[in-house]
């Protein structure tokens, strides 16, 4: 319903010659909807209409990889290292085990997102998917014809560099993150070390059972390293002052009177707020204005730098907001 919405928005937009003036940004996660299926091409279908009028409206795509046994290792951590302490006959005795039953886990899933469900809850792709090279895999033109579709393709080891890089494709706001460390589901809590003892021959094992997550990082790694390599020092510059900027943000997370790991929108007010009436409201979504007002009900957003007492609970004005879109 939100996608309908959107096209039809932006469609009556793009009628009048109109370049959008806000920014919406979403994460698609993984789920019934594909993102190589359904949300790509529903987003570029998108960026056509507004091509077709002639009017800018970039559509910035992005996605990271990750180095291949960093990845097993940490889904593993996340959610099978428990269910295989309960269930070893179903998720294996141990990494490797459970690793051959997932052959090619970062590009299965990077094709397919669902690939994650049985890998996590079933210990296993089916005995058809397991082989491979089967054609129930995933094959490296299928990976290729999906992250070249995106503007930029990132990596996990370069998180701030993907970051400042996404920031100046799409304008992001805010950049200073908090480093979190996520428990894992069902309180495992073994490390890398305990997982793999001889971290070289898991490597190794990971090698051979994931052959296509390999070829699929040597090379947008690499592509991706080279894309810095041409931005040159300037944005090299740029990297290490916002690695600064987010090392110096972290001890006011810890200081944040609200356990918080992100910052926050609080929705202390609503769309009854005298402030949020239609007639104050700059919506750019002219066929749905009760869309603004319902989205600036909850726009009252605030980090820990940003924190005054007693201002952002009493005060439903009193944070920081981006853009609030009132006239007064």
């Amino acid at each position: 319903e939100a996608f309908i919405v959107i096209h039809h928005c932006h469609a009556a937009a793009a009628a009048r010659k109109e370049a959008p003036s806000h920014l919406l940004m979403f994460e698609a996660h993984f789920g019934f909807v594909e993102v190589a299926t359904a949300v790509l091409p529903g987003l570029q279908r998108l960026e056509q209409v507004y091509k077709a009028a002639g009017v800018d409206c970039p559509l910035v795509s992005v996605t990271r990889i990750r180095e291949p046994l960093a990845y097993y290792l940490s889904f593993f951590k996340w959610g099978v290292g428990f269910r295989q302490k309960k269930e070893p006959r179903q998720f294996g005795h141990n990494f490797t085990q459970w690793a051959s039953r997932v052959p090619n886990l970062q590009s299965a899933i990077m094709v397919k997102g669902m690939m994650a469900m049985p890998a996590e809850y079933n210990g296993g792709f089916s005995k058809a998917a397991r082989k491979v090279g089967s054609r129930a895999g995933v094959t490296f033109e299928q990976v290729e014809g999906m992250l070249d579709q995106f503007s930029l393709v990132g990596t996990v080891e370069r998180f701030d560099e993907t970051l400042l890089l996404t920031a100046d494709l799409a304008g992001l706001p805010l950049l200073r993150y908090k480093r979190n460390t996520p428990k894992n589901k069902g309180g495992f809590k073994d490390s890398k070390t305990d997982i793999c003892p001889d971290m070289e021959a898991c490597r190794q094992h990971i090698r051979r059972v994931a052959p296509i997550d390999y070829q699929m990082y040597d090379k947008y790694a690499t592509l991706f390293e080279s894309r810095l390599q041409a931005l040159g020092s300037d944005f090299a510059r740029r990297v290490v002052e916002l690695k600064s900027e987010i090392a110096a943000a972290q001890p006011l997370w810890l200081r944040a009177p609200r356990k918080q790991t992100i910052c926050r929108y609080h929705p202390e007010t609503s769309v009854s707020v005298p402030d949020l009436q239609l007639e104050n409201l700059r919506c750019p979504v002219h066929v749905r204005p009760s869309l603004c007002q319902s989205v600036y009900a909850r726009r009252l957003f605030e980090c820990p730098w940003q924190y005054v007492p007693n201002s952002s609970l009493s005060d439903h004005l009193g944070c920081w907001r981006p853009s609030s879109g009132f006239n007064r």
